[in-house]
């Protein structure tokens, strides 16, 4: 089968369009995922700095919206449990470190992270969490940045056995 050189034509027309209505609907896209992505970015930045800065009631009400969006972030969930044991509210905390740790399985392995998770867990007197927790901080190395690490272990242990 030939085809005749304006059939051609139309074809190598059709394709092109195609592409360019592709391209122009890709820049589209984009810029919109670019400003859901720099209103969160913006969000996590404000959240984070009203951690440091010590106002935790802010930081945890302004983490709402960025919970809402980034749901399933490792680091927003991190974030959302430490500002919400600043702010008193312990169990929300427990609830996102559970979280952070569902996202990434791999944070067991983080001796900082799993030394925070603990210390929620003993003053919630999670025991049995807590035990688990701590026998896991027990074999994990200690942090260069954390030279008390293994001491803070030993208390905590102490301490959950005075509550069991």
């Amino acid at each position: 089968m030939r085809l005749s050189d304006s059939t051609r034509k139309y074809i190598t027309a059709g394709l092109a369009l195609f592409v360019l209505i592709g391209i122009i609907v890709s820049i589209s896209l984009g810029k919109k995922q670019d400003a859901a992505f720099q209103a969160n970015e913006m969000q996590y930045a404000m959240v984070a700095e009203q951690l440091q800065e010590g106002r935790f009631e802010a930081a945890l009400e302004s983490s709402k919206q960025l919970e809402k969006n980034q749901r399933d972030s490792e680091n927003v969930n991190y974030v959302i449990a430490l500002t919400a044991v600043n702010a008193g509210d312990i169990g929300k905390g427990i609830r996102h470190m559970q979280r952070a740790l569902d996202l990434n399985p791999h944070k067991v392995e983080d001796a900082i992270f799993m030394l925070q998770y603990a210390e929620m867990l003993v003053v919630e007197e999670k025991v049995d969490e807590a035990a688990q927790v701590l026998a896991k901080c027990e074999s994990l190395p200690a942090p260069e940045e954390y030279p008390e690490y293994e001491e803070r272990v030993q208390e905590l242990q102490e301490h959950l056995a005075t509550l069991s």
